[in-house]
């Protein structure tokens, strides 16, 4: 499956420097410090779907793009040269394919300069909001009378947000951010028949199908 650069997958997740244990919000809460992230952007016809899922000792990542699937397991540590990722979908994918993760799933307002929206926190706990191209820094100013027409909505229930937003009844994203920790290690029955194994940069085989293959049994050759 061929991706163009707008529809990379990536495992950039970021670490946030406060602890998750807080009851409340924390006023430091960035847009980027999400661990668990899905968002499905369609557009022409097209729809594109990508989610990420994060465990004590792994990250998974999904990639649907008009019903053509593509995943990978990253191991962690992922700093390390040695580590072990595994791919699934069309052509083999390589784990570079899956580099720009941010990019498919960052929220609209990602950058906090949204006056109303500068933090997941700056939502008021259980209150939805709706939003429109007013909210939205220079949209206006850089489009003119032409600019795009926007609707939106957005809601925190605690450290979960849900969104949606759509421009000029034209192009649509629905999405969920996740900012709890991960609760636990990855099942090591996870069954990855058909997959391929790399370690650090290097393609080290496609592990058979037929039968079941646990993820376990991989992690530990």
């Amino acid at each position: 499956m061929k991706l163009g650069p707008s529809l990379l997958l990536a495992l950039a997740i970021s670490s946030p420097s406060f602890s998750y244990a807080q009851a409340t919000c924390p006023a430091t809460l960035k847009w980027t410090d999400a661990t668990d992230v899905e968002r499905t952007t369609a557009k022409k016809g097209r729809v594109w779907k990508a989610k990420v899922e994060n465990y004590t000792n792994a990250s998974v990542a999904h990639l649907d793009v008009d019903g053509k699937q593509a995943a990978i397991i990253t191991i962690l540590p992922s700093n390390s040269s040695d580590t072990i990722r595994l791919t699934s979908g069309p052509d083999k994918p390589n784990p570079a394919v899956f580099s720009e993760i941010s990019m498919l799933l960052a929220p609209p307002m990602t950058r906090g300069d949204w006056p109303r929206m500068k933090s997941p926190c700056a939502l008021a706990d259980g209150a939805g909001i709706d939003f429109d191209e007013t909210d939205i820094p220079g949209l206006e100013h850089a489009k003119g009378e032409d600019g795009p027409t926007v609707t939106g909505t957005i809601k925190r229930e605690g450290l979960n947000i849900t969104y949606s937003m759509e421009a000029d009844g034209k192009e649509s994203w629905q999405g969920r951010l996740g900012y709890a920790p991960a609760a636990k290690e990855i099942d090591p029955n996870t069954d990855v028949q058909g997959w391929h194994v790399f370690r650090g940069r290097d393609y080290v085989e496609t592990l058979p199908a037929g039968q079941p293959v646990a993820l376990g049994t991989v992690i530990k050759k």
